[in-house]
């Protein structure tokens, strides 16, 4: 197994890390604070869809708003460029919130609250940085002409 690891391309080593915490390991965590006894109960597999379960609706999500969000990228790399920026939008809204869980020991319901807050704010942050992106390349272009 650690032979066929280390044949494996840092970019490839890369994006299985970046699937592990932005995927896999927030569900994981999520069952950990609220059910720690089903990761004893559950087998690997089980355990493996079940935490995909919990995080996968936040993924598909955040494509969605980074697919909308991703500016100057090869065409070839689009594709890429929009899973990664969904894998670091979850990893960024499941461990604040897992944070908020752990430290203020709050019920399930409050976090599924906090995870929408915080997805809220992630979305707005990236949709106003598109808008001020675009404004000030609309202004930079206005310069250039009238010079």
């Amino acid at each position: 197994m650690f032979d066929q690891i280390k044949k494996l391309a840092w970019f490839d080593l890369l994006m299985g890390l970046f699937g592990l915490l932005g995927a896999i390991a927030p569900g994981f965590l999520v069952l950990y604070i609220y059910k720690p006894s089903l990761i004893m109960s559950l087998e690997t597999t089980k355990l493996l869809i079940f935490s995909l379960a919990l995080s996968l609706p936040v993924v598909v999500f955040n494509l969605l708003v980074s697919a909308s969000s991703i500016g100057s990228v090869k065409e070839d790399q689009k594709n890429l460029a929009k899973g990664l920026v969904s894998l670091f939008l979850t990893f960024v809204v499941f461990y604040s919130a897992i944070l908020a869980a752990y430290i203020f020991s709050i019920n399930f319901k409050l976090f599924l609250v906090v995870i929408v807050v915080t997805q809220l704010l992630v979305t707005l942050f990236l949709f106003l940085d598109k808008k001020i992106n675009k404004s000030s390349k609309k202004d930079a272009q206005t310069t250039r002409a009238s010079s």
